[in-house]
């Protein structure tokens, strides 16, 4: 992934990246609406934004099939997508190989205008769809062996219902050895000032999902010793947790 955090970053960067600041659920659609044009190279080339890549290295870990259903929640521009039907792109940003590219994902946003620009990011399906709010479409239910979410589990963003309209979107399990998980990326703190901790543990005592693993990152990597709007470089975890449906 091009760096363009060489020497201080330009005026106009700063600016467009202060844009990524009070986020609400009421107007995260405006929001990104603002955003979508930008984001790519806001977050991957200027700050840094591994969380994508973190996704598919987990789906890896887990021995996830290649043609498993698998259902993006907050996709946006579709960029767990761009790496996990690439290869060769997944090479040059992992230390890890993807022999073939996962060919069955379907993509989830609220923003229409992110969406447009995953449409040719290898997703075999794309919805709009509000996340957190009970608003969870039936026709998404039980499809899925793997529901998975990058940078989604945020101040602003989703509330700890996501967790339910994962579970809700994966397939019943026919065997013992059906691989059925709930992967995402947040940030170690939110756990419990979001209620996401909470949330999970609760689930894990009702027997619904069970704690796997964890892959730990550096997020926002490219602004280490400069300064960029708001964004600094901090700790992430990709966490691993098989469901039992």
């Amino acid at each position: 992934i091009r760096n363009k955090m060489e020497g201080e970053p330009k005026v106009e960067v700063n600016e467009e990246l202060m844009k990524y600041e009070h986020f609400d659920q009421e107007g995260i659609v405006d929001k990104y609406k603002d955003l979508a044009e930008k984001y790519d190279e806001m977050l991957e080339e200027v700050v840094g934004y591994p969380d994508p890549v973190k996704i598919c290295e987990a789906l890896l870990k887990v021995g996830i099939p290649k043609d498993a259903p698998i259902c993006d929640f907050g996709c946006g521009t579709g960029l767990m997508g761009k790496y996990a039907s690439d290869p060769e792109l997944f090479a040059k940003a992992s230390s890890e190989s993807l022999d073939a590219p996962f060919s069955n994902i379907t993509g989830i946003d609220a923003s229409p205008e992110m969406l447009e620009k995953a449409q040719s990011r290898g997703y075999t399906k794309l919805s709009e769809v509000f996340l957190g709010a009970g608003q969870f479409p039936a026709d998404l239910e039980g499809k899925f062996d793997v529901a998975v979410s990058s940078g989604v589990l945020a101040h602003g963003h989703v509330s700890a219902e996501l967790f339910d309209e994962k579970l809700r979107c994966l397939r019943k399990s026919e065997a013992d050895d059906d691989k059925r998980y709930i992967i995402f990326t947040t940030r170690e703190e939110y756990l419990d000032t979001l209620g996401y901790g909470e949330k999970l543990k609760q689930l894990e005592d009702e027997g619904k999902i069970k704690y796997e693993d964890k892959l730990t990152f550096t997020r926002y990597q490219n602004t280490a010793d400069k300064e960029v709007s708001r964004f600094k470089p901090v700790e992430v975890s990709c966490f691993i947790y098989k469901a039992n449906v």
